[in-house]
């Protein structure tokens, strides 16, 4: 036997196949156990998740949520997002820096946005957005004027690490835990990870598993899963025959299976016989993004990034996935120029600007979260490259300038905002004011900020402790002074 088929064959779900694992290695290996059943991505958090239906004697199905689709944007690297804007100090809005301040976000006096002209007049969101800066311009070159109208936003300031993948900024799995769920998939990502993304989320749920979306292909792969769930909704007893072979298996050959990607799951079900390939069988119409003109007027679907990001999108508002999340590296550009940061900034806010704008053009609402693992800094010399216009060079890493960034879609109008900056900045050294507000210490406190402006989008903030687990982070200040929209 060859050696990558007995690599298939050690990862497929087998009835009769050695002694069963303790309860304290399911535990172990980031199972779920309670009620005698488990939970885990894909293929077995949708057996667990029926089986948790039929023991309530009640039907599976999608829930409703008032919550709006979720896109979270990923920018691996350090990315430069709080200098692209005023980067207000603690007074708010028009509480410039000091010009030492600015200095240190990359602008020389003559261009820090303490001097007339520096900032955009009607900036995309109501962020503060900087005339040079990459992601403004990237969001105004990809949305018309109806849909600036319709969005409004917030810059998040807040630290983070630096280059890694350890940042909690990703809270995916919360907006599947507050309801936000797709008629196909509850969560689509770009990367194979618990995430989605290259970040860790900021709290984990295998049984809510990322399903990869990395081009239109996959997404008509969905049509499969989406009738797996209906074949498992309507017949107990494949329920139970996969669950048992789910239960028999040894900890590495669940973690094997667990960690293919969902189209070698569906197809080893099959192989084992717990499913008819008939029964697979659906319409694969309506799933592919290249077939619908709003995303082709929008997206050049032959650039990889802009295909992955329609195909997200589109399975977002159609309702087809809950959240999805769109990773991207290459922002660790602290290469002393300020050519490559920017054009990476451009790409990034035309990215997200070609997102809201097929929101827009489909009458929809669209929440976007951006962030990234650390940020950069200058060493006060003036870029000799292109078009820096006397900018500082990015010379370093630099996570504590660090910031993420919401902007929020909605067809009805404009959301009323109490903000478009939460947290602060030093007006004399440029970084982040970490003891201005709970959420400016950390990756995982920024997560937990991000998903309290989600739910507020919604009108659910008020549940916002009752779906994250351990201690509040907002207890001792409230929540209305953690979330920018006027609530």
């Amino acid at each position: 036997m060859s050696k990558k088929k007995e690599n298939e064959n050690n990862n497929k779900i087998q009835l009769h196949h050695g002694n069963p694992v303790t309860r304290r290695e399911f535990l172990s290996s980031g199972l779920i156990s309670s009620a005698g059943f488990l939970i885990l991505p894909t293929i077995v958090g949708m057996v667990a998740r029926e089986k948790m239906a039929m023991a309530a004697d009640c039907v599976s199905s999608q829930s409703t949520s008032p919550l709006p689709p979720c896109m979270i944007f990923d920018f691996s690297g350090g990315m430069a997002i709080a200098q692209d804007t005023a980067a207000w100090g603690p007074g708010g809005a028009g509480d410039f820096l000091a010009d030492s301040g600015y200095s240190q976000l990359g602008y020389p006096a003559n261009l820090a946005a303490n001097k007339a002209g520096q900032l955009d007049p009607s900036p995309v969101g109501g962020i503060a957005w900087h005339v040079t800066g990459g992601i403004g311009l990237g969001l105004k070159s990809a949305m018309t004027a109806t849909s600036q109208s319709r969005t409004v936003g917030s810059l998040i300031a807040g630290t983070s690490g630096d280059d890694t993948s350890n940042g909690m900024h990703n809270f995916c799995h919360l907006a599947a835990k507050a309801g936000l769920v797709g008629s196909l998939v509850t969560i689509a990502g770009t990367d194979n990870s618990s995430s989605g993304g290259n970040s860790i989320p900021t709290e984990d749920n295998p049984a809510t598993r990322p399903v990869r979306i990395g081009s239109p292909t996959d997404a008509l792969n969905l049509v499969s899963y989406g009738r797996l769930q209906t074949v498992f909704a309507n017949n107990k007893a494949k329920v139970g025959l996969v669950s048992k072979a789910i239960e028999a298996m040894s900890g590495e050959k669940l973690a094997k299976f667990s960690a293919q990607e969902l189209p070698a799951q569906i197809k080893n079900i099959v192989e084992c016989g717990y499913i008819k390939a008939s029964e697979l069988t659906s319409s694969q119409a309506g799933l592919d993004p290249r077939t619908d003109t709003d995303v082709t007027a929008i997206f050049n679907m032959n650039n990889g990034d802009e295909s992955r990001a329609a195909t997200l999108a589109f399975l977002l508002l159609n309702g087809f996935a809950g959240t999805a999340v769109f990773q991207r590296g290459g922002a660790d550009y602290h290469d002393n120029t300020r050519t490559s940061g920017d054009q990476y900034n451009t790409t990034a806010g035309t990215l997200i600007g070609k997102v809201l704008e097929l929101a827009s053009r489909k009458g929809k609402r669209m929440f976007v979260y951006a962030f990234t693992d650390g940020s950069v800094r200058v060493d006060g010399t003036p870029a000799a490259d292109g078009n820096a216009g006397g900018k500082y060079a990015w010379a370093s890493d630099g996570g504590e300038y660090g910031s993420s960034f919401f902007l929020y879609h909605d067809p009805a109008g404009r959301k009323d905002m109490r903000t478009n900056q939460l947290g602060a900045f030093d007006k004399n050294a440029g970084g982040v004011l970490k003891s201005f507000a709970p959420f400016s210490v950390d990756a995982k406190s920024m997560g937990y900020a991000g998903f309290l402006n989600f739910l507020a989008a919604g009108g659910m903030h008020g549940n916002f402790a009752k779906y994250i687990t351990g201690t509040n982070p907002f207890g001792a200040t409230g929540l209305n002074p953690n979330i920018a929209f006027r609530v």
